[in-house]
């Protein structure tokens, strides 16, 4: 599994190459010692995958993101550094981590360079289209597709999740762009929205958007997360993934379609 922890990165590289955070350094190390570390290894300590795994570990989040907050606005950390935005990103990694079906099947933890499609370019050549997401369940392959037996390294997805820490309405058609462009490359790939808070009035919300589910974790700002809807969405995504290892048996007589329904 490849390296997930996008917020102890976000604070690694204001602390050894950000120039606008040169003054704070310091504290920035300070606070990478004395929280986010525990923040972590608290996480990773946590190996179940039932309900009272998952609500531990909302309560860790919850906790983290009172200091991180804090520290935020005590040291003037603009939101474009994605500082606070990917304690989110990097909680995904610990809310799915464990899951049997992630070593079992040999997937990954992945946010760059996610497989959208082939396509030619204007010599006729092939080209790989790619798009970056918040978070991805996917699994690397080496393909060669061309009579140079040229290797192509790609990354197919099972899950691709947009992490916010709001949703507005810009917000939410770039997430659909994004998740047509997953889509345009693994048809069966799921795509999620979690958001903390939303800002998008619901009859905005199109049912024929690539988008799969949107999950609202905070009933306000300032509110804690849902310890009940993070682990409801835990719930579908850790079936979204048990499903690509499931065999779709028809038994016949019986019906084609829809199998499962009715």
């Amino acid at each position: 599994m490849n390296n997930w922890f996008y917020h102890g990165n976000n604070i690694d590289t204001k602390i050894n190459k950000s120039k606008p955070y040169k003054g704070i350094r310091q504290e920035l190390k300070d606070f990478r010692k004395n929280y986010y570390l525990s923040f972590k290894n608290n996480l990773m300590s946590i190996t179940d995958i039932n309900k009272e795994a998952v609500y531990s570990k909302v309560e860790l989040i919850n906790k983290y993101y009172k200091i991180a907050e804090s520290f935020e606005r005590k040291h003037n950390i603009s939101s474009q550094s994605k500082f606070r935005s990917t304690i989110l990103e990097e909680f995904m990694g610990y809310l799915f981590k464990d899951i049997p079906e992630i070593e079992g099947m040999g997937l990954e933890f992945n946010n760059k360079n996610i497989f959208a499609g082939i396509k030619l370019d204007h010599n006729g050549n092939i080209n790989i289209q790619t798009k970056d997401v918040d978070f991805c369940i996917g699994k690397n392959f080496d393909i060669y597709v061309d009579a140079q037996k040229n290797k192509y390294e790609i990354f197919i997805p099972i899950v691709a999740i947009e992490c916010k820490t709001y949703l507005d309405k810009t917000m939410y058609s770039e997430a659909q762009f994004s998740a047509q462009k997953i889509k345009n490359g693994t048809p069966n790939a799921k795509t999620y929205i979690i958001m903390e808070t939303n800002e998008v009035a619901l009859d905005k919300y199109s049912p024929q958007s690539p988008i799969d589910e949107l999950y609202v974790l905070r009933k306000e700002t300032g509110k804690n997360i849902s310890k009940e809807i993070t682990y409801t969405f835990f719930k579908e995504l850790h079936e979204d993934i048990r499903q690509v290892n499931k065999l779709n048996e028809i038994i016949l007589p019986g019906k084609i379609l829809n199998p499962d329904v009715g």
